[in-house]
C-alpha cells in the first residue's frame, strides 16, 4: 500500500477524524485462533484508547485519547470477520526493522 511520507501536517490539523491509517503508513491485520493484531511501520498519531470494529461494514476505527478517530483503510473480509466477533482485546503494534517499538493491549469494541 502506498502512504502519505509527510505525516507531521496530518497529525497537527484540529480535525476529530484522521486520514486513513493505510493512507498514512503500511498497516496489516493478522488473525488467528490466538487472537487479532495490527502491524504498523509509524507510530499513531496519539494515545490509543481503544478499537471499535463494526461487523456490518468491516470497518476497524482506532479511538484516540480526546476523541480522535483514524479508521483502518481497508475492511476486514468477511471470512475473517468472525474473529473479531469473538475477541475483546486486539494487539497494535508498531515495528520497523524486525524490532517493536511500541506495543497496544487494547479493548475491542463492536457493534
Amino acid at each position: 500500500m502506498q502512504h502519505t511520507e509527510n505525516t507531521d501536517e496530518i497529525y497537527e490539523a484540529d480535525n476529530p477524524v484522521l486520514p486513513a491509517l493505510q493512507d498514512v503508513m503500511n498497516a496489516d491485520v493478522v488473525v488467528s485462533d490466538k487472537g487479532v493484531s495490527v502491524f504498523h511501520d509509524r507510530p499513531l498519531s496519539d494515545r490509543l484508547e481503544y478499537v471499535e470494529f463494526n461487523s456490518k461494514t468491516g470497518e476497524l476505527s482506532f479511538i484516540f485519547r480526546w476523541g480522535k478517530v483514524q479508521r483502518l483503510g481497508e475492511a476486514i473480509a468477511p471470512k475473517h470477520r468472525d474473529f473479531f466477533m469473538s475477541e475483546h482485546r486486539i494487539y497494535v503494534i508498531y515495528g520497523q526493522s524486525g524490532e517493536v517499538k511500541d506495543f497496544y493491549h487494547a479493548t475491542l469494541v463492536k457493534n
